[in-house]
This record gives structure tokens, C-alpha cells and sequence, in this order.
């Protein structure tokens, strides 16, 4: 194993040497909180990385952590917490100018193996989940108040409708959760900018 400082001590000679470097990253490894990993995603920024990497903690058969999940003494992220949580640090490291360039793990034929993911929030669409909690954690800011109740429609701009959208429509149904307002249509439209929305009632 290796800790922490190793890891910066690592990244330190790496990049005297002239090389690009990035960190990858684990929410939800054991003893793990939702703070401390925010402080995790902090000093990350500090260290200023070319590119980071986001693959939450998936239980793979086999491992330690499979007899950690079996014996109760470990108890992985939900995929909604995982989402909300990788979404949230994906939006910091961006605002930073840290690229992320890969969010969740690659779909592999050792993953779909029946019985292989035992527990965690695995998701062969993961990134896509995440970029779209961004997108909409973005426009929420700009929503009007006093939607409770109401029935709405919706228009942005066509790049932005697989975001709004989201996995399954994933993203109408949180849309919903937070304004407390029904949406009854979504319309594209030119003249809206890409992470602005546009809502009238209905």
C-alpha cells in the first residue's frame, strides 16, 4: 500500500520531470464521509492535476472489501448518493480548469458476469448520469420560485436536451422533485443558451 504523501511525493516528481499527471479518485471507500471526501476533492485542486479520473467503490467479488460488505462492516454509496456526490466535485475540479475524463468504470465482460458487482453504485451509463446531475444542478440555480403544484413546460437549447433529460428521463423526474411542479412538455428552442432553461406555465 501506499499513503497519501506518497501519492503527492509521486505526483511532485513526476511533474519535475515534464510529465502530465492525474489522480484518480474513489468515493465511497471504507470510513469515508461525504465531508471527507469533499476535502479530498480540495486538496486535489490544490495539487492541480492535468486531468482526474472518478470511479466510485464498487463490492467486486473476491476481494477484501466483498468480505468487508458480507460480514455488515462495510456499506457502499447508493447510485443516487454516488451521483450527487461525483457530480458535486466534477463541477469544483471544472470550475478549476481540471479536466475529468472518466467518470465511473469502463463496461467490461468481467463486470456483466452475473454475480461479479455484489453491491455499489455500478451503472454502465454512470458518466452519463453524472454529466446530467451537472447540467441540471446548473439550471436549477435559475428556476423561478413557486412552482409547487403547478404544471410546467420547458425549453432549452437542443444541445442540451439528452442533459435535461437525462438517462430514462432520470432528469424530468428530478426536475420535478425539486420545483415540486408537474412537467408536461419539453420543447427545444435556438434562442435559449446552452445551460440556461426557459419554464411557463401551463
Amino acid at each position: 500500500g501506499h499513503t497519501a504523501q506518497d501519492t503527492i511525493d509521486g505526483l511532485r516528481k513526476l511533474r519535475s520531470e515534464g510529465f502530465s499527471v492525474g489522480i484518480q479518485l474513489m468515493p465511497g471507500l471504507p470510513h469515508e464521509t461525504k465531508e471527507s471526501f469533499q476535502q479530498t476533492v480540495m486538496k486535489t485542486i490544490e495539487l492541480r492535476p492535468e486531468f482526474v479520473r472518478l470511479y466510485p467503490t464498487i463490492v467486486i467479488e473476491g476481494t477484501k472489501l466483498a468480505e468487508m460488505y458480507r460480514s455488515g462492516r462495510y456499506t457502499p454509496l447508493s447510485l443516487e448518493n454516488a451521483v450527487d456526490i461525483c457530480a458535486e466535485a466534477v463541477s469544483r475540479f471544472e470550475e478549476e480548469g481540471i479536466h475529468v475524463i472518466r467518470i465511473g468504470l469502463m463496461s467490461s465482460p468481467t463486470l456483466l458476469q452475473e454475480g461479479q458487482v455484489l453491491a455499489g453504485p455500478w451503472h454502465p451509463s454512470f458518466g452519463e448520469l453524472v454529466r446530467a446531475r451537472v447540467y441540471q444542478n446548473k439550471i436549477a440555480q435559475g428556476l423561478p420560485k413557486g412552482l409547487e403544484g403547478r404544471r410546467i413546460q420547458v425549453r432549452v437549447n437542443p444541445k442540451d436536451l439528452s442533459l435535461l433529460r437525462g438517462h430514462k428521463n432520470r432528469g424530468l423526474r428530478y426536475l420535478e422533485g425539486i420545483t415540486g411542479a408537474s412537467v408536461v412538455s419539453v420543447d427545444t428552442d435556438v434562442s435559449v443558451e446552452p445551460n440556461e432553461i426557459r419554464v411557463s406555465l401551463v
